[in-house]
């Protein structure tokens, strides 16, 4: 019978590897660029795959660089399904899911904005919409 410490470690050891697979994956290129300026990248993951996805602050939407790509295009567009200032996203490939965190509060210059804080979930395959 193992431990609660030796699961712990087993378990941060699997996420320690994992995260560096996906990072070597990402690292094959040293720089991606964009076609819009001022996005203001707020967070950014990537998938096994090395696609690397990007949450725009500037711009309330989502950016994708594809596998070896030096150049991000939009791919869930400013405000689609209620994104409003993008201010986290995580690729959970097992669930073929982007979640997208945004927020109601306008981190720009403080102000409240009509609509909801939530957690958006994206389908990684095609970026439609799953839930909120």
């Amino acid at each position: 019978m193992r431990s609660a410490a030796s699961g712990n470690r087993v378990f941060t050891t699997f996420v320690l590897a994992a995260g560096l697979v996906c990072a070597a994956h990402a690292a094959d290129r040293t720089e991606i660029t964009f076609a819009d300026g001022k996005i203001f990248p707020e967070s950014l993951t990537s998938t096994r795959n090395g696609t690397v996805y990007f949450g725009s602050l500037g711009f309330d939407s989502v950016y994708r660089a594809a596998p070896k790509s030096t150049r991000a295009e939009t791919w869930i567009r400013p405000k689609s399904n209620g994104l409003q200032t993008v201010l986290g996203v995580f690729a959970d490939e097992a669930a073929d899911t982007l979640w997208v965190c945004t927020s109601a509060v306008d981190v720009r210059n403080g102000a409240p904005i009509a609509g909801e804080t939530a957690l958006k979930a994206f389908s990684l395959k095609d970026a439609s919409f799953k839930a909120s």
